[in-house]
């Protein structure tokens, strides 16, 4: 029983941490643009080509060498290049 109320407590205190947070997102200008793209299938290669082109440090597209699955190819501030690879759950 003890030991519930221990959990109860860490519980609630994560909760409030978590609330400060969102207040603090919201006070500092939340999400203030939202932009629909097109994923196209391409290669990594041919991504990191596109994104050159744009004014953006990403680049949202479907590998074509990775049955089409949805990425993001970004510019990391330590150089070079990442890839987040999105995989749907069913």
């Amino acid at each position: 029983m003890e030991r519930e109320r221990e959990d109860d407590a860490v519980i609630k205190e994560e909760f409030e941490v978590g609330a400060d947070e969102i207040d603090e997102f919201e006070v500092n200008g939340g999400i203030s643009r939202e932009k629909i793209v097109s994923a196209e299938s391409m290669t990594r290669d041919e991504a990191c080509v596109e994104m050159e082109f744009t004014d953006h440090d990403f680049y949202v597209f479907k590998d074509s060498e990775r049955d089409d699955i949805l990425c993001v190819i970004y510019r990391r501030e330590a150089g070079g290049y990442g890839v987040l690879a999105v995989l749907e759950t069913v």
